[in-house]
């Protein structure tokens, strides 16, 4: 089976993630870990730590990638990040751990943007997807949300919130 540019935006995207939050404490206060098993729409989990100590502060990520630069909506003030699948949004919507949406562009220069899929009102997203019978939807992520090489303080904070 052949590697295809999907399979390259998927691993790039990844490394680049992982690479962000692994570095962001120069003392490895935070770690990220790979989801190995059946994923539900998780990518990885990151822990935060205190010094070495864990907090407790974790969160599930799932990364959806696009090799394009990210195109924010001038009239709504946000970016749309597409095909994020009902069944990923019902798990989400758990509350028992924050989901953490990240949309990466791997090109230069390199960025993310994230939201909390459980501050949604998933419940009526869902009903969208079903009712589309696509199954999926398009989040619309606020502007506000976006990381860029070493600037994850937002991201961090929303971990810490929980």
């Amino acid at each position: 089976m052949p590697r295809t540019s999907t399979h390259v935006i998927e691993t790039t995207s990844k490394d680049y993630i992982r690479n962000q939050i692994n570095s962001y404490y120069g003392n490895g206060d935070a770690l990220v870990r790979e989801w190995n098993e059946r994923d539900y729409g998780i990518d990885f989990v990151v822990e935060l730590f205190d010094n070495g100590i864990p907090t407790g502060n974790i969160a599930y990520l799932q990364i959806k990638a696009t090799s394009k630069h990210i195109e924010k909506n001038k009239q709504t003030n946000d970016v749309s990040c597409a095909n994020i699948s009902a069944s990923s949004l019902d798990y989400a919507k758990q509350k028992k751990i924050p989901f953490v949406l990240l949309y990466v562009s791997i090109c230069e220069p390199r960025e993310f943007y994230f939201v909390d899929l459980q501050s949604f009102d998933v419940n009526n997203l869902i009903k969208r997807a079903n009712c589309n019978e696509s199954k999926s939807v398009t989040v619309r992520i606020p502007i506000k949300n976006r990381c860029t090489d070493n600037n994850l303080d937002d991201f961090f904070q929303l971990i810490k919130s929980y």
